[in-house]
């Protein structure tokens, strides 16, 4: 359960100036698109909990 969350938290955390650098995105934009990622990490956590895989 750690990794998983220090994954996702280090993939939100360098989303966006990855994309400003590479896709040359605005900040507006890699924003929206951050806040989108981080949605769905949060409800992807609150699915997993109602129903686990294993």
């Amino acid at each position: 359960m750690f990794i998983n969350i220090a994954c996702g938290i280090a993939i939100i955390s360098s989303a966006s100036p990855m994309m400003q650098e590479k896709l040359n995105y605005t900040a507006t934009e890699t924003a929206a698109i951050v806040g989108l990622i981080d949605v769905f990490n949060g409800l992807g956590r609150i699915i997993g909990l109602r129903y686990p895989i294993i």
